[in-house]
């Protein structure tokens, strides 16, 4: 399983490069099995059409008993044997997060397999999706699709909401849930990994103002058919926009 779900990662990350939804070394993605506590996730700098199972980054999902819940009168007590340094998130008193750094003869040796600066993300969206852990797999993907990028970046200087896409072509499929806007917050900061979760809620496609887009479904081939669409109908979006101001 473990080298399976690797092996997605890597996959979807050459497909976004090939079809032009990122950059080399742009985007990240994380996959979690159904069933396991366990979240993989893609290295950091490393250019994104040659990854290998051996650069993808393992997270613990620990998970946090009901009679053990961290809260705010006993948080102190709860979490007296965890070091600071190994929590990355603890959210809804449900999941806490340890990174283990199991490919740490791989970061010595070819550097930069450091899991994504934009680990947060995934881990809140997990912490999100937490009632599914044991219904299906969770795949999120962060990407830089380019019509995306510039359908909301029109409008004299201002921007579309990439839900109005739904305006322009009512037949978008109805299984892509499309959020409100995230305003441009700095990358690889909780202050946007905390803004992305709250404004995503159950919905599954968000798009972030001058940065790129981030969606999950059951598998990677699903969010890369919801950005493919999505961005096709950008496209057309733009080049109708185009058309009419000549």
């Amino acid at each position: 399983m473990t080298s399976t779900s690797k092996s997605k990662i890597c996959k979807c990350m050459k497909e976004l490069y090939n079809t032009k939804l990122n950059t080399a070394y742009d985007g990240n993605v994380s996959f979690k099995p159904k069933c396991k506590n366990v979240l993989y996730i893609s290295p950091g700098s490393r250019p994104k059409y040659n990854l290998k199972p051996k650069y993808i980054n393992t997270i613990n999902i620990k998970h946090i008993s009901k009679n053990n819940k961290i809260n705010n009168t006993n948080n102190s007590e709860n979490i007296s044997n965890i070091s600071n340094k190994e929590i990355i998130r603890i959210k809804d008193n449900v999941f806490e997060y340890n990174y283990i750094e199991t490919n740490l003869k791989f970061v010595r040796k070819f550097n930069n397999c450091k899991p994504s600066g934009e680990i947060k993300i995934h881990t809140n969206i997990i912490n999100l999706l937490h009632e599914y852990f044991d219904k299906m797999d969770l795949a999120v993907v962060h990407c830089h699709p380019m019509n995306i990028l510039a359908f909301i970046g029109l409008k004299n200087n201002e921007y579309f909401e990439l839900n109005d896409i739904v305006n322009y072509f009512p037949e978008l499929p109805s299984f892509i849930k499309i959020a409100d806007n995230v305003n441009y917050i700095e990358s690889k900061t909780e202050a946007l990994a905390d803004t992305v979760v709250k404004q995503l809620n159950h919905k599954n496609f968000i798009a972030i103002k001058n940065h790129g887009i981030i969606c999950y479904s059951n598998s990677f081939d699903k969010c890369i058919d919801m950005i493919n669409t999505v961005d096709y109908y950008c496209e057309c979006a733009l080049k109708y926009i185009a058309v009419s101001n000549t």
